[in-house]
């Protein structure tokens, strides 16, 4: 959510990379539910006005069980 203010009211239009890491406390959790909780909480924040226009996706999953996080750009393209 800290990094959400970051990009809110920027308003990407244009297509889009979207760079994240996602620094989870365990092995189980699955990326791709991390991947559409972001890009619709940035399509709400007014980031970017649709996560479709979204042409590439770089994703890690890291393990980190003392500080889970996620970390994110947006490139315009």
């Amino acid at each position: 959510m800290l990094q959400m203010s970051e990009y809110k009211y920027h308003l990407i239009e244009s297509n889009f990379k979207f760079i994240i890491d996602v620094y989870y406390d365990s092995r189980r959790p699955d990326l791709d539910n991390s991947l559409k909780v972001v890009l619709d909480c940035l399509q709400k924040s007014g980031a970017i006005k649709n996560d479709n226009k979204c042409l590439e996706i770089v994703a890690k999953k890291h393990l980190d069980k003392d500080n889970p996080r996620v970390k994110f750009s947006i490139l315009p393209l």
